[in-house]
C-alpha cells in the first residue's frame, strides 16, 4: 500500500512537470506564430514573397539554400578516387583493369580459382 501511494505521488509530480513543459512549448509556439503571421502580412503588403523577405532580413540563409559553405559549416574532404587494379590470369594470359570488384570476368575467375588466388594476380 505504501509503495502504491509513493508511486502515485511520483506519477503526479511527473504529470505536473510535463504540464509545465507543455505550457512553455505552447507559449513559445504562440510567439512563433505571431512572428510568422506578421512576416507573411509584411510580405503581402510589400508584394514580395516570404522567402525573399526572409532573405532580405537574413541574407546568410541564401548561402544555406544554395548549398554553399558558410563560415560555421564543417569542411568535408572530397572522396578519394579508387585505385585501378590490374589482374593478369597466369592460366590464359588475360588481363583485366578494374577499379572495383564488380567486374563480370573477375567474378568468374574468383568463382573458378578462389578469391585469394585471384587477388594474388593483382599488380
Amino acid at each position: 500500500m505504501k509503495n502504491s501511494v509513493g508511486e502515485l505521488r511520483n506519477l503526479k509530480e511527473q504529470r505536473d512537470a510535463l504540464n509545465r513543459q507543455i505550457a512553455k512549448i505552447e507559449a513559445a509556439t504562440k510567439v512563433i506564430r505571431v512572428v510568422a503571421d506578421k512576416t507573411i502580412e509584411m510580405a503581402n503588403e510589400n508584394k514580395v514573397s516570404v522567402i525573399d523577405l526572409c532573405l532580405m532580413i537574413a541574407p546568410e540563409l541564401e548561402l544555406r539554400k544554395k548549398g554553399k559553405a558558410s563560415d560555421n559549416a564543417p569542411v568535408v574532404a572530397p572522396k578519394r578516387a579508387r585505385k585501378t587494379k590490374i589482374y593478369k590470369n597466369p592460366h590464359n594470359g588475360e588481363t583485366i583493369e578494374t577499379k572495383g570488384g564488380n567486374h563480370r570476368l573477375l567474378k568468374e575467375w574468383k568463382a573458378e580459382w578462389g578469391a585469394a588466388e585471384v587477388e594474388s594476380w593483382a599488380s
